[in-house]
C-alpha cells in the first residue's frame, strides 16, 4: 500500500506559520513516536521520571526533555543524554511553555488555522496508532525482533591487513601479491607484531597508521565484503585468519575481541530495531494493509464515482489541448494539469463512503497546495485511481480508528498537547518577536552598519587550486610530492582530483577564505602565491593545494555590505526581543528548577 499519512487531506488547512512550527514527519518518524511513546507510557516509573522544572505548575519531566532530544535528532534510541544536552534541552522547554501560556492567554489557540491542523494530527496519530496495533504488531513480535537483533548484534574487533590487487592484474601480479600476504602472516606466526606488520605493508590508507585496526565491526554494514565478514566473524579472539582473496585484493585479519548479544543493549535499541525490520519486511506489511483495506472498504461500502471521475480525466487531458484542440507540445503538465476544471465541477463526488466522501475541489486544493516538485502528476487514468484508492483507504482507516477510540488514547492526546503547545508558542514568537525584527527603516540598517563596521570587513582570501584525493593516504603523498617538486598542477588537478563540484574545473576553488573547506582554508591563508602543501587530512581524505594569489582584507560600504547588514540586524532584533520577552514572562509566571533532583539524575547515569 502507498505510504501516506491520514493528515495529507487537511494540512491545506495550515498556515505558513504552522508549517515553520511542525514539520511534516515522515512513516520513520511517527513509527518511531509510538515505540517511544509506549515505552515511556509503559515502564517510565515516576521515581525514575523526575519533574526537572515546573512553568505555572505545569510539569517538565526527564521524559519530556529524552523525547525532545530524540524528536530533533539529537539522540538515538537507547543512547543516554549528557548532562549539557538536558541543560539545554530543559532551558529549551521552558521558553517554548512561557510563550506557549503567554500564547494563550492572547488566544493564539483561537486562531482558525490552529484547530484544523490539530484535528489532521489527531486523525494522522490514530491512524498510525491503529495501522502500528493492527498490522505491524502482528507480524513483527518480540521473538522476531530478537532473533534480527542477534543477525547484526554481534561485534568483533578486528586488525587488518590488505595488499591491493590491481583490476585486470596479471598472473604475474596476482602471486606476487598472494605470495606476500602469505609472508606476513608467517612473519606475524612467528611473533612479529601484527601491527607493525600493517603500518608497513598495509594498503588500506585508512587503517594501515594505526596498525590495521579497525575497532568493533557489525556484520552488514557495507563496508567489507560478504566474504570479508564470514571469516572475520568465524574467528575466535587472538585468531589469525589464512589470507583470502575479494575484489580489491588480499586480507588478512586478527580477531582481538568479540561482543556477543546482550539483553539489555536489545530493550534499549528495541524501537530502531523494528524499524529496521519494518523495512526489511515492507512486503508482508504492504498485503497485510492491502487485506485490511478491503475488509474495511465492505464495512464502510466505499464507492467510486464513475461520471465524476471519467469528467475529472477529461478536464485533466483538454488541459493538454490548445483552444482549437490541438494537443501542445508539453502533454500534461503539474502547473496546468487543472487548469480547465470548471467553478462547478468542484462539488462533484470522486469517491464516497459511509461517514465521508471525497470531492473534486478536495483533490484540487490538496494537489495544489503542495509545491510544485511534490504534486502528483496525473497523466494516466491508473494515476488518478491510484491516488483515490489511497485517500478512500486511508480515510476508511481513520475513520475505523476513530470508531474504536484511538484518538482518544493517552498517548495521542499527550502529542496532540505538544503540538498545541508547539503551534501555539510559535504563533507568539511570529507575532511577537519575528514580525517587529523584520520592520526597520533604511536608516537603521545605516545606523547599524556604522556603529560597528568591523562586522562587515570582507575577509582576507587566496585563491586556491586543489588536489582532492579519497581514501589513499599513500597516493596524496606522492602527487603532494610530485607538485611541490615542481610538477604542472594542473595536469596533477586533471588527473587525480576527486571533488565532484571541482572536478570539471580542474580542482580550481577560487578564491576562500580561512572559514572555507575546513582545514583548507586555513592551511591556504598561511601560503604564499606559489607555495603548494599537503597533504591535508579530511577525515579519511586528502587535499594537496596551491595557492595563486590573495586578496588583502577590505571594508564593504554600506551599499555592497547590505544583504549582511540587513540579515545582522533582524538577527540581533530578534535575540534582543526574544530576550526581553523572556525576562518578562518569567516574571508573569513562575518558573521553579530543581537543581537537586539534575545532580540525582546525573548520579543515577
Amino acid at each position: 500500500m502507498a505510504a501516506g499519512t491520514a493528515a495529507d487531506d487537511a494540512s491545506r488547512a495550515t498556515g505558513r506559520w504552522t508549517m515553520v512550527a511542525w514539520r511534516q514527519r515522515g512513516l520513520l518518524a511517527l513509527s518511531l513516536w509510538l515505540m517511544w511513546t509506549a515505552f515511556w507510557w509503559a515502564g517510565c516509573a515516576r521515581q525514575k521520571d523526575p519533574v526537572l522544572a515546573t512553568v505555572n505548575g505545569i510539569p517538565i519531566r526527564y521524559s519530556d526533555v529524552l523525547w525532545e532530544l530524540r524528536d530533533h535528532g539529537r539522540l538515538r534510541p537507547g543512547e543516554s543524554p549528557s548532562r549539557n544536552q538536558v541543560e539545554q534541552m530543559l532551558k529549551r522547554l521552558m521558553e517554548r511553555k512561557l510563550k506557549y501560556l503567554e500564547g494563550m492567554r492572547r488566544g493564539y489557540d483561537k486562531d482558525p488555522q490552529v484547530a484544523p491542523f490539530l484535528e489532521a494530527q489527531e486523525r494522522d496519530l490514530a491512524y498510525k496508532l491503529f495501522r502500528q496495533e493492527k498490522v505491524i504488531d502482528k507480524l513483527i513480535s518480540d521473538e522476531d525482533l530478537w532473533a534480527f537483533y542477534k543477525r547484526g548484534a554481534q561485534r568483533v574487533r578486528i586488525r587488518h591487513i590488505l595488499i591491493r590487487v590491481p583490476e585486470g592484474a596479471s598472473p604475474d601480479e596476482e602471486l606476487k601479491a598472494r605470495n606476500r600476504i602469505e609472508d606476513i602472516r608467517t612473519q606475524v606466526l612467528a611473533g612479529a607484531s601484527f601491527a607493525e606488520m600493517a603500518s608497513r605493508y598495509s594498503d588500506e590508507a585508512q587503517t594501515a597508521s594505526q596498525g590495521g585496526d579497525w575497532g568493533f565491526i557489525r556484520r552488514g554494514t557495507g563496508r567489507f565484503d560478504s566474504v570479508f565478514y564470514d571469516i572475520a566473524f568465524s574467528l575466535r579472539p587472538g585468531e589469525l585468519s589464512k589470507p583470502f582473496r575479494t575484489r580489491v585484493g588480499w586480507h588478512l585479519v586478527l580477531c582481538e575481541a568479540r561482543e556477543e548479544p546482550s539483553k539489555a543493549d536489545f530493550r534499549a535499541r528495541k524501537a530502531a530495531l523494528r524499524e529496521q525490520l519494518l523495512q526489511e519486511r515492507a512486503s508482508e506489511i504492504d498485503s497485510a494493509m492491502y487485506s485490511l483495506r478491503d475488509r474495511l472498504f465492505q464495512r464502510y461500502r466505499v464507492r467510486f464515482h464513475e461520471d465524476a471521475i471519467a469528467l475529472l480525466r477529461e478536464r485533466i487531458q483538454s488541459s493538454a489541448r490548445d483552444s482549437s484542440g490541438v494537443p501542445q507540445r508539453q502533454g500534461i503538465t503539474v502547473s496546468r494539469q487543472f487548469s480547465k476544471v470548471q467553478p462547478q465541477d468542484l462539488p462533484l463526488t470522486l469517491c464516497s463512503w459511509d461517514g465521508g466522501s471525497y470531492t473534486v475541489g478536495e483533490l484540487v486544493q490538496e494537489v495544489e497546495q503542495r509545491k510544485e516538485y511534490r504534486r502528483p502528476l496525473f497523466a494516466t487514468e491508473q494515476d488518478l485511481r491510484d491516488w483515490l484508492m489511497r485517500i478512500a483507504s486511508i480515510r476508511v482507516i481513520t475513520a475505523e480508528a476513530f470508531r474504536l477510540g484511538y484518538h482518544r488514547r493517552p498517548e495521542v492526546r499527550e502529542e496532540i498537547d505538544r503540538r498545541r503547545e508547539i503551534l501555539v508558542a510559535s504563533r507568539f514568537d511570529s507575532e511577537e518577536i519575528i514580525k517587529p525584527a523584520m520592520q526597520y527603516s533604511d536608516e537603521e540598517l545605516r545606523t547599524f552598519y556604522e556603529s560597528q563596521p568591523e562586522r562587515f570587513r570582507e575577509p582576507e582570501k587566496a585563491k586556491v587550486q586543489e588536489i582532492f584525493i579519497r581514501g589513499d593516504r599513500a597516493l596524496a603523498e606522492r602527487v603532494a610530492q610530485m607538485a611541490k617538486a615542481g610538477a604542472d598542477f594542473e595536469e596533477l588537478a586533471r588527473k587525480y582530483n576527486e571533488r565532484s563540484i571541482t572536478k570539471g574545473k580542474n580542482g580550481w576553488l577560487g578564491y576562500i577564505s580561512a572559514d572555507m573547506y575546513g582545514d583548507v582554508g586555513k592551511t591556504a591563508l598561511q601560503l604564499k602565491p606559489g607555495q603548494v602543501a599537503g597533504p591535508i587530512p579530511m577525515g579519511s581524505n586528502f587535499s594537496i593545494i596551491r595557492v595563486v594569489d590573495r586578496k588583502p582584507s577590505y571594508q564593504l560600504s554600506f551599499e555592497e555590505a547590505r544583504p549582511k547588514v540587513r540579515a545582522a540586524y533582524i538577527q540581533d532584533r530578534r535575540e534582543q526581543l526574544e530576550a526581553k520577552w523572556l525576562a518578562e514572562l518569567e516574571r508573569r509566571f513562575r518558573v521553579v528548577l530543581f537543581p537537586e533532583r539534575m545532580a540525582r539524575l546525573g548520579k543515577a547515569e
